[in-house]
């Protein structure tokens, strides 16, 4: 992401309703997988520090980032454990981290591969990486371009990519699925009209109680995705233990 488009994310990542619900279903995971009472864990990609900030309580976080920008927002909220590096050579030793949360981040890496990698080497022993992704190269949109993406993800895809790193995968879902309709038609709209994705308005903008709502609706897939799963959607979430 641009850094001028950081400022716009320090907003959305704290009240939109796609983080909001997106955090609710990763703390769940968490609560199943984490070691307790507290457990180290590094936030690879970790934008403005939001996710970092809502763990604060249980974990000690590590957050990491390639952009000063981000960076620079974290600090200003307070976190202090910050390291600046491509999340594919990351300078940290190995074995450190009971998890990594990579929290749609393998799709902006230009070698995946490596990537998930460099998770496995920074896993300790048992250690968990949670990892979500968005889905579907034929959901591809502007949004796709302006936050420079290299790729959608099916489960397939993102299981394969998983053990090939070594990593056991435990749970592989897709995401966010009772809004997928609507995001269908939205995108294919957007295509007919040609339509040019402004930073500002990318996500699309809605009033605060439905905001809300959909923050609900969207934590509501927790369950189904700890369970049986959910067969398409427009995120793929994945559970991967080192050996």
């Amino acid at each position: 992401m641009q850094a001028e488009n950081f400022p716009v994310l320090y907003e959305q990542e704290r009240r939109y309703w796609w983080f909001q619900g997106r955090l609710a279903i990763v703390r769940e995971v968490l609560a199943r997988w984490a070691p307790r009472p507290r457990y180290r864990a590094l936030n690879l990609g970790c934008g403005t520090g939001a996710v970092t900030e809502a763990l604060a309580g249980e974990a000690d976080v590590v957050s990491l980032d390639l952009s000063p920008a981000a960076l620079s927002f974290c600090r200003q909220v307070g976190l202090s454990r910050l390291v600046s590096a491509d999340a594919q050579r990351v300078p940290l030793a190995g074995g450190t981290f009971d998890v990594v949360l990579a929290l749609d981040i393998l799709e902006h890496l230009p070698d995946d591969a490596r990537g998930t990698r460099e998770i496995a080497r920074l896993l300790a022993p048992g250690g968990v990486l949670v990892a979500s992704c968005p889905a579907f190269e034929a959901l591809w949109s502007g949004f796709d371009d302006l936050a420079m993406h290299q790729r959608r993800y099916t489960r397939p895809r993102l299981v394969r990519r998983l053990r090939e790193a070594g990593l056991d995968v435990e749970l592989c879902s897709y995401l966010n699925t009772w809004l997928l309709p609507a995001a269908i038609v939205h995108r294919v709209r957007d295509r007919i009209a040609a339509r040019k994705v402004d930073p500002e308005t990318a996500l699309p903008q809605v009033p605060a109680r439905v905001n809300s709502l959909l923050a609900r609706l969207f934590a509501s897939e927790g369950r189904w995705v700890l369970g049986t799963g959910l067969p398409a959607g427009l995120s793929v979430l994945a559970v991967a233990r080192k050996r």
